[in-house]
């Protein structure tokens, strides 16, 4: 319930201002060289200040559990 409401203040401040939303700063921004040494929760975590509806957001997806079955 308190996601909802975080998007939904989200939603009305960014139709009021004129300026960039945090997805374009983030499109915007360099991109990170993906490896296997790349933490991305890690990542998420220190942007949290830059990024914050986009960092509670990848904390939700990125909280899904994914079980990959082999399909014979």
């Amino acid at each position: 319930m308190m996601r909802v409401m975080i998007v939904k203040r989200y939603l009305n401040e960014s139709n009021t201002k004129s300026e960039k939303s945090q997805l374009d700063l983030y499109l915007e921004g360099p991109e990170l060289e993906l490896n296997s040494q790349v933490d991305i929760l890690d990542y998420w975590s220190k942007s949290s200040n830059r990024y914050q509806y986009l960092s509670l957001l990848a904390h939700d997806l990125l909280a899904i559990l994914i079980s990959i079955v082999a399909f014979e």
